[in-house]
């Protein structure tokens, strides 16, 4: 299934293979969702850590959860408020996430503080190449999390 993907992106070649390898590295599977898009996500017992996602209308993109790091660089930073606005900031507030400190933090410029509960993963879109090692050690973090019993 990574091969048909391989086979079928051919943008962003390097940043990909890179990742699926260090996912693999951490014991996640590659499986294929059911959808008219081509998509891999990475799991192990049961958890999703990221995926890849290719449309003809859109491209490729890459997702992943990094919810058990409470502080990251801007670009991620950039992307949970990117997300929180696009949801029209739902999934915001306190609720059994929140409550447990799970989910996504993010502050405004003016000192506004946002907490996103959901345990979603962040679209990242294409990170740059230059990101990666930053995007192994979230995943590296939220993989550690998991292990030690987080949900």
């Amino acid at each position: 299934m990574l091969q048909t993907w391989f086979e079928t992106v051919n943008i962003h070649e390097t940043f990909f293979h890179e990742i699926a390898e260090f996912l693999t590295h951490l014991r996640y599977i590659p499986k294929t969702s059911p959808t008219n898009d081509l998509i891999i996500t990475f799991q192990k017992k049961g958890k999703k850590i990221a995926k890849f996602a290719y449309s003809k209308k859109y491209g490729p993109s890459f997702h992943m959860k990094f919810y058990a790091t409470k502080s990251y660089p801007k670009y991620f930073h950039d992307k949970v408020r990117e997300t929180i606005e696009e949801y029209d900031f739902k999934y915001t507030g306190l609720i059994k996430g929140a409550l447990e400190n799970i989910g996504y933090h993010y502050q405004y410029p003016d000192g506004r503080r946002c907490f996103y509960f959901h345990r979603e993963m962040i679209e990242l879109g294409l990170p740059p190449l230059e990101m990666i090692n930053d995007i192994k050690e979230l995943l590296k973090t939220q993989d550690a999390y998991w292990t030690l019993g987080g949900e």
